[in-house]
């Protein structure tokens, strides 16, 4: 069952990818505008980020400031988010804004899971471990 979920998986990301692709071929061709690129994967990441953080501050915290830090984490991954959206029906149509803006926020959830593994990744390699020589530093 693993495997098929790793299957599953696999084939949903090189769909996702040819989706992207499909898209920004089309916008660029009509709007000369791409709905899929860094800088808005890199927003939407930001938010949804912000999103889980303000989400876990609300389930273990009970102070009325730590409530107030996730409502201000929250305002502000709803105003990225809105300002993206703007963005997109601003280069494009209305309808096709709102499509792209959708689809973006759907398959741009696989690009956030894989940068907070890289993040993490990074600050899990980053801890300094010293070397245990267990009693032979004086051998010699």
């Amino acid at each position: 069952m693993t495997v098929l979920a790793i299957l599953g998986l696999i084939l949903f990301v090189f769909l996702a990818h040819y989706l992207a692709k499909l898209i920004n071929g089309y916008t660029y061709k009509r709007f000369r505008f791409e709905f899929f690129e860094i800088r808005s994967a890199f927003a939407i990441a930001i938010s949804y980020i912000s999103l889980y953080i303000a989400y876990y501050i609300f389930e273990n915290n009970t102070t009325s400031s730590a409530l107030l830090n996730a409502q201000v984490l929250i305002g502000l991954a709803l105003f990225i988010i809105l300002i993206v959206v703007i963005i997109n029906i601003k280069q494009t149509t209305f309808f096709i804004g709102i499509f792209g803006s959708l689809l973006q926020l759907l398959l741009y959830i696989l690009f956030t899971l894989y940068v907070a593994f890289i993040i993490f990744s990074v600050i899990g390699s980053s801890a300094s471990r010293t070397p245990y020589y267990y009693g032979y530093n004086n051998c010699y």
